[in-house]
């Protein structure tokens, strides 16, 4: 596999698994961890992305209902309009997710994220929302469809892990040991 530039582009690389067998541990731990890091990252943009989407369709349902104080009402009722609904099949998470602060210039999506246009919601007419659903729309199944190849890798990657530490139990030890390390130092 031909080194890549961007971390996203490492763990999301169609050919990542192949010859995982073959690859040292130390690499393989690695990139479970990046693609860990990447999955994460990932999540917290979807997060951000549907908080928008489901702001600006909020915001359509009300106009298109003829709400005359539809934009001044959005605020007050954004607590229920970003409620979470439980999710169709819950994926279980064994792993603590870490959230992360959307800093990394030059990333996927950064010019959706930094579109001004939710905060000119009252200025907007109901085409240029649902011009701004789409947008919205098309990169969260972007975003989605990403974090799925991302998640793919990771399970790939965890599974060789689990593999070689049920045929060695001794790199289990190792990997403890490295890792109680790492936090007295950190």
């Amino acid at each position: 596999m031909p080194p890549q530039r961007r971390r996203i582009d490492r763990v999301a690389a169609p050919d990542l698994l192949e010859g995982l067998p073959g690859r040292p541990l130390e690499e393989v731990r690695a990139l479970r961890d990046e693609a860990r890091e990447e999955e994460s990252r990932l999540s917290f943009h979807r997060r951000l992305v549907q908080a928008r989407l489901d702001i600006v369709r909020a915001a359509i349902t009300r106009r298109e209902a003829g709400d005359d104080t539809a934009d001044t009402r959005l605020l007050g009722d954004l607590p229920e309009v970003l409620a979470d609904e439980p999710p169709p099949s819950p994926r279980v998470e064994l792993r603590a997710t870490p959230m992360h602060a959307p800093d990394d210039a030059g990333r996927r999506g950064d010019d959706v994220l930094a579109d001004p246009s939710l905060g000119r919601l009252p200025d907007l007419d109901v085409d240029a929302l649902h011009a701004l659903a789409d947008r919205l729309a098309d990169e969260e199944r972007k975003v989605s469809a990403l974090r799925a190849r991302v998640i793919e890798a990771l399970d790939g990657l965890q599974g060789e892990l689990v593999r070689r530490y049920a045929q060695d139990p001794a790199a289990v030890e190792q990997a403890l040991a490295r890792a109680v390390d790492r936090a007295r130092l950190g």
